[in-house]
Formats: C-alpha cells, structure tokens, sequence
C-alpha cells in the first residue's frame, strides 16, 4: 500500500499553486475596480452610501468565487483520495500457479485442460463469469464443447482458488494428441473473465496459455490469441 504522506505532496503542493493564483487574480480585481472616496474629499452622504455598497456587493462576490474555488479544490483532492482507495482494495480475478498440461481422453476423443484460477484482490470479486475458448492445432480458439455461453462463477473472495476444465470437439485420436504436444503453441486456451467490485464496477481481465513442446506452459497475450479466436 502507499505511503499516504508522500502520496498527499503532489496534490498539497498543486492546491498551494491553485490558491496563490487565485490570491492574485482577486489582488488584481479589488486594485482595478474597488471604488474609493475622491481624493479632494468631497463626497456626498448618498455618493458614500451608494460606494459603501457597492464595495460590499464586490467583496461578497469576490468571497463566494474563493469559497466555491477551495469547496472545488477539496472535493477533487477528496475525489482522488477515494479512487486511490478503491483501486487498492479493488478484487483482481487472475489465473493461479499454472502448472497443469493439456490431456486426452481416449474415451470421447477429447483434449483437455484444467486451469485454476483465484482473487489477487483485497475484496470480494462480485458475479464472477467466465468464458473458455480452447485451440487444438487449427490455429483457432473455439468455444469450450457445447458451452458457448458465459460460466457463472458466484462470488470469488479474496484467495479463493478455483478450478475449471476447457474441452476440445471429440475429434481427436492419441498420434493426433502427441503430434500437437511436439509443437510449440499448437494446443491452447484462451480465458476471458468479468466481474464486479462492491460498489458496481465493471472489471474485464484476459489470459491466455499455450503449450511448449518441452511441456512447459507459455503465457500469451490474450490480445494475440483473440486474433486467431473467431
């Protein structure tokens, strides 16, 4: 977390150039128009009535413009406080020790892979859903089998781990499956998560991994993946 005290400087020190600024606009105003008595002295009792108020109409104006000014100033600085706050303490949806490999089963003919994932977060990650697109030698990610539609996931809180499969078209023979584990990036999955904090904002967060043949798991760019996704 930061420090607040040196992240308040930067706003403390912008505050101090704001309010000098408008110190010197207002000097400038009351020595071009503050009315003052004639200089022979001369000055009727409705000449100096009518001077009196004028003078304390300006400096009320003058007053409200530096009262909504600094209620203006506090409110950004109060307004930037709260964003600092809430992006500290925001839910952070992402995968989790990635270490499981792409498998086959030889009963239906299908790749798949297990991926876990978990809220890096300080708070609850709100109607957590996913979608699963996984690619097996095509050069295509495609809609984990017969579930196009996004997976809900509940409410994620922090540290919590969960586990989900993608599963490849039930195509596939076992030389299919060793052939494509001999080559980089041949089999992957492409993740794309949604979820809400507690005050209603939207967070959308991609992954994507892709098999090395040496058996190692590669970490795309997701935006990479999406090219080849559709």
């Amino acid at each position: 977390m930061n420090d607040n005290g040196g992240s308040n400087k930067p706003h403390t020190k912008s505050t101090d150039n704001v309010m000098s600024t408008i110190r010197s606009f207002i000097s400038c105003i009351v020595r071009s128009f503050y009315e003052r008595p004639p200089n022979d002295a001369k000055e009727q009792p409705q000449e100096r009535a009518a001077r009196v108020t004028a003078n304390a109409t300006r400096w009320i104006a003058y007053l409200t413009f530096v009262l909504s000014a600094a209620a203006g100033l506090q409110w950004c600085e109060l307004h930037g406080q709260l964003a600092a706050i809430h992006a500290d303490q925001r839910p952070y949806m992402g995968l989790y020790n990635v270490q499981d490999i792409p498998r086959f089963n030889p009963t239906t003919g299908q790749i798949t892979w297990n991926w876990p994932s978990t809220n890096y977060g300080k708070s609850t990650a709100v109607n957590f859903e996913f979608r699963e697109f996984i690619k097996a030698g095509d050069g295509q990610y495609k809609s984990t089998y017969q579930t196009s539609d996004p997976i809900f996931g509940g409410n994620v809180p922090p540290t919590k781990v969960s586990w989900a499969t993608a599963f490849s078209a039930p195509i596939f023979r076992q030389e299919d499956v060793n052939r494509l584990l001999a080559i980089d990036k041949a089999i992957g999955v492409l993740i794309e998560m949604k979820y809400w904090d507690g005050y209603g904002t939207l967070y959308e967060e991609n992954f994507c991994m892709e098999h090395l043949q040496g058996g190692a798991v590669a970490i795309s760019n997701p935006k990479d993946c999406e090219k080849q996704k559709r």
